[in-house]
């Protein structure tokens, strides 16, 4: 069963889920943490799977850590890309070891692409610009995303979700590859697409798209 459902605080909601979850492991005394390290590598002890040992750097110290099991949760690799927005530490580390040690990695092609930036500087254009009536044409003008299932055309001004502008993000992002594909983009170095802000419609008041200065 499916549920439509939006958490959000203003546009640090990563930061306060993580901060959520730090108060939260604070209740629980029998979780220690190491607050500040950074893994370098997993040891497999005479190649027994069950026995990994794991170091870690902090300042000038090492540190090894003797685990019956170990469970990576280091997020993915998003600064392998020239331009993303994700923390300086996202370098798919976490990845790196466990490939080295034999461990398969499935589905590493799943990487969430952001359908709007600024060109050229990697700063994010946030999802309230198509949400407020932000639109994305071709370099002829043509709002290209009904011809991506996308569609029908929703009116100027009146965004609706799950259509056009605020399709899933995969499907938004393919669509302007494939219009790269097509050489229907902007003749830039890049090939970029447009997004005009259409007039908002009367009965609505704008709040999301007001807030981003450039």
């Amino acid at each position: 069963m499916k549920i439509e459902r939006t958490w959000f605080a203003a546009d640090k909601t990563g930061f306060h889920m993580l901060h959520t979850l730090f108060q939260t492991s604070l209740q629980f005394p029998q979780i220690q943490r190491f607050d500040e390290h950074f893994v370098l590598d997993l040891l497999v002890v005479d190649g027994a799977g069950p026995r990994p040992g794991g170091d870690e750097y902090d300042g000038s110290t090492l540190v090894q850590i003797r685990a019956n099991a170990v469970v990576l949760a280091t997020g993915g690799a998003g600064r392998v890309y020239r331009y993303n927005t994700n923390g300086g530490i996202v370098t798919g580390d976490g990845m790196g070891m466990a490939l080295g040690h034999g461990v398969p990695l499935r589905d590493m092609e799943f990487v969430q692409y952001h359908p709007t930036g600024l060109p050229g500087s990697g700063i994010l254009m946030t999802e309230g610009c198509r949400g407020e009536g932000g639109i994305l044409v071709n370099k002829n003008g043509y709002r290209y995303l009904q011809d991506y299932g996308m569609g029908p055309e929703t009116p100027l001004g009146e965004p609706k979700n799950k259509y056009m502008e605020l399709g899933p993000r995969d499907k938004v992002s393919q669509a302007f590859w494939h219009e790269w594909r097509k050489g229907n983009t902007i003749p830039t170095p890049r090939g970029d697409v447009g997004l005009p802000r259409s007039p908002p419609p009367r009965r609505e008041k704008t709040t999301g798209a007001s807030a981003v200065y450039l």
